[in-house]
Protein backbone atom coordinates (compact mmCIF):
# COMPACT_ATOMS: atom_id res chain seq x y z
CA UNK A 1 0.00 0.00 0.00
CA UNK A 2 1.88 3.49 -0.81
CA UNK A 3 1.84 5.98 1.93
CA UNK A 4 0.48 8.79 -0.46
CA UNK A 5 -3.42 9.34 -0.55
CA UNK A 6 -4.47 8.04 -4.68
CA UNK A 7 -8.05 8.99 -4.12
CA UNK A 8 -9.32 11.89 -5.71
CA UNK A 9 -10.99 14.95 -3.24
CA UNK A 10 -12.85 17.39 -5.13
CA UNK A 11 -13.84 18.77 -2.33
CA UNK A 12 -10.30 19.25 -1.04
CA UNK A 13 -9.36 20.31 -4.78
CA UNK A 14 -8.97 23.88 -6.58
CA UNK A 15 -10.49 22.44 -9.40
CA UNK A 16 -7.47 22.22 -11.20
CA UNK A 17 -9.03 19.62 -13.25
CA UNK A 18 -11.69 22.18 -14.85
CA UNK A 19 -9.27 24.81 -15.70
CA UNK A 20 -5.64 22.57 -17.07
CA UNK A 21 -6.99 20.15 -19.46
CA UNK A 22 -8.23 21.42 -23.16
CA UNK A 23 -11.74 20.17 -23.52
CA UNK A 24 -13.38 19.02 -27.30
CA UNK A 25 -16.42 19.06 -27.90
CA UNK A 26 -17.69 15.43 -28.06
CA UNK A 27 -19.90 12.96 -26.69
CA UNK A 28 -17.22 13.04 -23.78
CA UNK A 29 -17.61 17.13 -23.92
CA UNK A 30 -20.38 19.22 -24.27
CA UNK A 31 -18.40 22.33 -24.65
CA UNK A 32 -15.33 23.46 -26.10
CA UNK A 33 -12.48 25.03 -23.63
CA UNK A 34 -9.05 26.10 -23.95
CA UNK A 35 -5.98 24.33 -21.80
CA UNK A 36 -6.17 26.86 -19.08
CA UNK A 37 -8.98 28.63 -19.00
CA UNK A 38 -11.85 27.83 -16.01
CA UNK A 39 -14.60 25.44 -17.24
CA UNK A 40 -18.16 28.20 -17.86
CA UNK A 41 -19.29 25.40 -15.06
CA UNK A 42 -16.82 26.29 -12.54
CA UNK A 43 -18.79 28.63 -9.41
CA UNK A 44 -15.13 29.47 -7.83
CA UNK A 45 -13.14 26.45 -6.89
CA UNK A 46 -16.83 24.12 -7.67
CA UNK A 47 -17.88 22.38 -10.36
CA UNK A 48 -21.79 23.86 -10.57
CA UNK A 49 -22.81 20.64 -12.28
CA UNK A 50 -20.46 18.01 -10.84
CA UNK A 51 -23.81 16.02 -9.98
CA UNK A 52 -25.12 16.12 -13.01
CA UNK A 53 -22.04 15.75 -15.38
CA UNK A 54 -22.86 12.31 -17.26
CA UNK A 55 -26.58 14.07 -17.77
CA UNK A 56 -25.29 17.26 -18.47
CA UNK A 57 -22.72 16.02 -21.53
CA UNK A 58 -19.55 16.25 -19.61
CA UNK A 59 -18.55 12.23 -19.15
CA UNK A 60 -15.04 12.47 -19.78
CA UNK A 61 -15.40 14.68 -16.34
CA UNK A 62 -16.76 12.44 -14.93
CA UNK A 63 -14.56 9.82 -16.07
CA UNK A 64 -11.21 11.71 -14.96
CA UNK A 65 -9.22 10.56 -11.86
CA UNK A 66 -6.05 12.71 -10.52
CA UNK A 67 -5.71 9.95 -7.87
CA UNK A 68 -4.99 12.69 -5.50
CA UNK A 69 -2.87 14.78 -6.94
CA UNK A 70 -5.35 17.49 -7.40
CA UNK A 71 -5.63 17.75 -3.86
CA UNK A 72 -2.34 18.19 -3.16
CA UNK A 73 -1.46 20.93 -6.08
CA UNK A 74 -2.74 23.43 -3.78
CA UNK A 75 -3.66 25.76 -6.90
CA UNK A 76 -0.42 25.10 -9.32
CA UNK A 77 -1.34 23.90 -12.82
CA UNK A 78 2.28 23.30 -13.28
CA UNK A 79 2.71 20.99 -9.76
CA UNK A 80 -0.37 19.47 -10.74
CA UNK A 81 1.06 17.75 -14.23
CA UNK A 82 3.67 16.36 -12.49
CA UNK A 83 1.74 14.98 -9.70
CA UNK A 84 -0.93 13.43 -11.63
CA UNK A 85 2.46 11.61 -13.68
CA UNK A 86 3.61 10.70 -10.34
CA UNK A 87 0.29 9.61 -8.96
CA UNK A 88 -1.24 7.37 -12.37
CA UNK A 89 1.66 5.63 -12.45
CA UNK A 90 1.48 4.79 -8.31
CA UNK A 91 -2.16 4.07 -8.75
CA UNK A 92 -1.35 1.28 -11.40
CA UNK A 93 1.88 -0.26 -9.73
CA UNK A 94 -1.12 -0.43 -6.90
CA UNK A 95 -3.18 -2.23 -8.72
CA UNK A 96 -0.97 -4.69 -10.23
CA UNK A 97 0.04 -5.46 -6.46
CA UNK A 98 -3.05 -6.44 -5.97
CA UNK A 99 -2.24 -9.41 -8.32
CA UNK A 100 1.29 -9.98 -7.17
CA UNK A 101 1.78 -8.36 -3.11
CA UNK A 102 5.57 -9.26 -2.87
CA UNK A 103 6.64 -8.56 -6.88
CA UNK A 104 10.07 -7.45 -5.20
CA UNK A 105 10.59 -5.38 -8.55
CA UNK A 106 7.56 -3.57 -7.93
CA UNK A 107 7.88 -2.65 -4.29
CA UNK A 108 10.94 -0.99 -5.12
CA UNK A 109 9.63 0.64 -7.83
CA UNK A 110 6.77 2.20 -5.60
CA UNK A 111 9.16 3.38 -2.74
CA UNK A 112 11.51 5.09 -5.43
CA UNK A 113 8.80 7.06 -6.58
CA UNK A 114 7.15 7.74 -3.18
CA UNK A 115 10.48 9.07 -2.09
CA UNK A 116 10.98 11.59 -4.85
CA UNK A 117 10.41 14.63 -4.90
CA UNK A 118 7.20 15.31 -6.56
CA UNK A 119 8.34 18.79 -8.44
CA UNK A 120 10.71 17.67 -11.09
CA UNK A 121 8.83 15.92 -13.65
CA UNK A 122 9.56 12.00 -13.85
CA UNK A 123 12.56 11.13 -16.22
CA UNK A 124 11.26 9.59 -19.24
CA UNK A 125 13.32 7.02 -18.05
CA UNK A 126 11.90 6.22 -14.87
CA UNK A 127 7.94 6.20 -16.64
CA UNK A 128 9.94 3.71 -19.41
CA UNK A 129 10.81 1.92 -16.85
CA UNK A 130 7.83 1.10 -14.42
CA UNK A 131 5.95 1.19 -17.14
CA UNK A 132 7.63 -2.19 -18.49
CA UNK A 133 7.81 -3.46 -15.09
CA UNK A 134 3.99 -3.16 -15.01
CA UNK A 135 3.28 -4.65 -18.61
CA UNK A 136 5.73 -7.84 -17.28
CA UNK A 137 3.74 -8.64 -15.04
CA UNK A 138 0.56 -8.30 -16.19
CA UNK A 139 2.03 -10.44 -19.32
CA UNK A 140 3.27 -12.88 -16.66
CA UNK A 141 -0.26 -13.13 -15.14
CA UNK A 142 -2.10 -13.81 -18.61
CA UNK A 143 0.44 -16.65 -19.27
CA UNK A 144 -0.12 -18.64 -15.99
Amino acid sequence: MTSIDLNADCASCTALCCVAFELERSSSFAIDKPAGEPCANLDGHRCSIHDELNERGFSGCAQFDCHGAGQRAHGDIARFFVLLEYHELLWAISRVLLLFPHAEELLRARDELERASHVEPLSSSTRDDVQTLLRERLRYKRQR
